[in-house]
């Protein structure tokens, strides 16, 4: 059998390291919740934030005061990375019924913006699979000004 490189070999030890601070960070939830609030913040280590949550998928008391940010992320970024992560953080609660409601008042607050935010909004609730608040959000685009917003609910 052939060896492993060092490469993979640092690779591999790099990635327990990982889990292992991962780990330690969930040991103080309290903690975390604030560091993740402060990284939520700013686009330095915001994606290691959401990366965290994807990941660990910590209780759902934890990511309620956070749902602001991370919604930001999914409708309001211009970064691919972050947009994705975000969805993949909202998937991962997108059944408690608390994170339900507050999503949809969140999302009411983009209806007054561009195309972009209705186009991440349409995707999100495909993402989550909410059919009943799509159909509704397709149904306001249909009565929109804004010919590109009409084109959405063509679309989906």
């Amino acid at each position: 059998m052939m060896a492993y490189s060092e490469k993979w070999l640092r690779l591999c030890e790099a990635e327990e390291e990982y889990r292992i601070r991962q780990y330690e960070v969930m040991q103080d939830q309290a903690q975390m919740a604030l560091d993740l609030k402060q990284a939520l913040a700013g686009p330095e280590n915001d994606l290691t934030a959401m990366r965290l949550l994807v990941a660990m998928k910590p209780g759902v008391e934890i990511i309620t005061p956070l749902l602001s940010q991370v919604l930001g992320s999914a409708i309001d970024s211009s970064s691919p990375d972050r947009i994705v992560l975000a969805r993949e953080v909202l998937a991962a609660y997108k059944d408690d019924p608390g994170v339900r409601n507050h999503i949809q008042t969140m999302v009411a607050s983009y209806l007054d913006a561009d195309e972009w935010h209705y186009w991440r909004i349409a995707e999100l609730y495909t993402r989550l699979n909410y059919r009943e608040e799509l159909t509704s959000f397709l149904a306001l685009c249909r009565t929109s000004d804004n010919l590109e917003i009409q084109e959405i609910s063509d679309v989906f």
